[in-house]
């Protein structure tokens, strides 16, 4: 299966515009760590009024860019 397949099967469950505590259980982080990432950056996301939102979307392109690739370039596979 391919990272791609790996990713739209992780996140299908998850609604179009994600809370912290919906990236939380994605990234299996605790909400407090996920919202200090998205205050610092770290996490694509942006703030209305006093609450984060992130788009899926960038939440699996942000995902893609980070995943581990072998010397070769290649995605590693378990």
């Amino acid at each position: 299966m391919s990272i791609d397949e790996h990713l739209d099967a992780l996140l299908a469950r998850f609604p179009d515009v994600m809370t912290p505590a919906e990236l939380a259980e994605v990234l299996r982080l605790k909400e407090p760590a996920v919202r200090k990432m998205l205050a610092e950056g770290r996490l694509p996301g942006f703030r209305m009024d006093r609450h984060w939102i992130t788009a899926k979307t960038e939440l699996r392109a942000y995902l893609l860019q980070r995943h581990n690739t072998s010397t070769t370039g290649e995605p590693e596979h378990d």
